[in-house]
């Protein structure tokens, strides 16, 4: 108190100091934000042909292959079929990175001193769990509706906001809204695992391959993301069928059940019950399915929205 009396004027400077590192600090936040956001639009509409492959071929069996599908979407709805559901993500686009970047900001310093460059992998991947944990509130009803159209092989004249729309509106008539919500257990078993992968997988690679002078700047960080991408997806393709099987059904939240009518999940029941449950009914192939677009897709779409 005594120097800050003989000397306001210091103090002043001090003050406007903190105010400008703190407006440039909250202005890189922003173009972080935004360049995470303009990259994950990116990603979706890249990746969104194979990732309704994907949903279609985990949701039913009634597609041989990638092919047949993709023959099949193309004969039955035109092109713009596999853009069905891609209003949802990208719609939610910046409140998944907001989400992102907040709780991974906040969970790393929670698990060690060091900066994410510097950081353990066992702190990189606890960080990566608890915001793959936070970003479910967000990627559950996206993710939800967004499956409800995919799955919709008939063809559609709506524009692809207006169907999300409706497609939320309905599943709030039909559920409530805890509908909106239905296959957050599984969203949570694949979001924790493959974002603390994500990040596990994003340093290591990034760390040798910027030791690798012959690679021009951004090339080491886009690789780097793109095989984190497919190395964490590939990871937890059980889970994503399990969430796929059950946001997909549009039967009563007391029972989700599959191809062939084998019950997947119940409320009571837990994802690694479920998993278990259709390893018995459908074998081991049936916990893969829509693996090969997944992780196809995981690449290009990984190396967009990488940081």
């Amino acid at each position: 108190p005594l120097k800050a009396t003989l000397h306001p004027g210091r103090r002043s400077w001090r003050r406007g100091r903190d105010l400008v590192s703190a407006s440039a600090g909250a202005m890189d936040v922003v173009k972080d934000l935004t360049a995470g956001s303009v990259g994950g639009m990116l990603g979706i509409i890249i990746g969104q042909p194979l990732d309704t492959i994907k949903v279609r071929l985990q949701a039913s069996d009634k597609y041989k292959s990638m092919v047949d599908c993709a023959t099949r979407t193309i004969r039955d709805e035109g092109m713009g079929g596999f853009f069905k559901g891609i209003g949802a993500p990208i719609a939610c686009t910046a409140a998944y990175q907001a989400v992102c970047f907040a709780s991974f900001g906040i969970a790393l310093p929670a698990f060690t001193h060091l900066p994410e460059e510097e950081a353990s992998m066992v702190s990189l991947f606890a960080a990566g769990t608890t915001s793959g944990i936070a970003t479910t509130i967000v990627t559950t009803p996206s993710d939800l509706v967004k499956i409800r159209l995919q799955t919709n092989t008939t063809a559609s004249t709506e524009s692809v906001f207006k169907a999300m729309i409706s497609t939320g509106r309905q599943i709030v008539r039909e559920d409530g809204y805890r509908g909106l919500y239905r296959g957050w257990t599984a969203t949570m078993y694949r979001d924790s695992f493959s974002t603390g992968l994500y990040f596990n997988g994003y340093h290591v690679a990034k760390r040798t391959l910027n030791g690798w002078s012959v690679l021009p700047d951004p090339l080491p960080e886009l690789l780097a993301g793109g095989i984190a991408g497919m190395f964490a997806w590939a990871s937890v393709i059980p889970f994503d069928v399990i969430k796929t099987r059950v946001q997909s059904e549009r039967t009563p939240m007391a029972a989700v059940s599959g191809p062939g009518g084998a019950v997947v999940q119940v409320p009571s029941e837990s994802v690694p019950a479920s998993l278990l449950r259709m390893y018995r009914a459908e074998g081991i192939r049936a916990l893969y399915r829509g693996g090969v677009p997944l992780c196809i897709r995981a690449f290009p779409v990984s190396a967009a929205e990488c940081r």
